[in-house]
């Protein structure tokens, strides 16, 4: 948690992120792929979806990677066996649009509005967590200007998609 705390300090009083091209399907298949024994064992399967060819998004490899491990760690924390999530990578308006979509349990309405703000936790305490990745995510966002969109379902067919925009490489650079 201190870590968590320590790195959304540091994004909140740091001016500029660092900002150069990005193959965005690579890193996406990276986090997949760090987090694909934890997915097993849970059995929780990971796909990925992306358009061909998808632009080059323009931003820090680095915090883009935290983004995706992190999206990708709350599906382990509150999906159940069998579930599925996959990360889709589409052509958008001036960038890429990035989602993460699973087959789980839903996030009840009444949380939606909070479960962004640091140490707010939706779910009940036998989940691992601090209540500081989805604040941490969105600070992320922010400073590409883009911003988290998190829409869920807790009945019929349940489950989470979040999403953002992400900007592509400048035609000058």
């Amino acid at each position: 948690m201190v870590h968590l705390m320590l790195e959304l300090g540091r994004l909140e009083t740091t001016p500029e992120i660092d900002r150069r091209p990005v193959d965005l399907v690579d890193l996406a298949e990276r986090a997949i792929s760090s987090l694909a024994s934890q997915a097993q064992e849970r059995n929780i399967r990971f796909s990925l979806e992306a358009d061909a060819p998808l632009p080059t998004v323009w931003g820090d490899p680095d915090r883009l990677m935290q983004v995706f491990l992190n999206l990708l760690d709350n599906v382990l924390k509150h999906c159940r066996p069998g579930d599925r999530a996959t990360v889709i990578l589409r052509r958008a308006d001036g960038g890429v649009l990035c989602a993460v979509q699973d087959t789980g349990p839903g996030i009840p309405a009444e949380h939606l509005p909070h479960i962004t703000r640091r140490f707010y936790r939706a779910a009940k305490q036998e989940v691992e967590g601090s209540g500081l990745g989805l604040a941490l995510v969105e600070e992320i966002l922010r400073r590409y200007g883009s911003r988290l969109e998190i829409s869920s379902q807790t009945e019929g067919e349940t489950g989470t998609c979040v999403q953002f925009v992400l900007p592509t490489v400048p035609s000058r650079l």
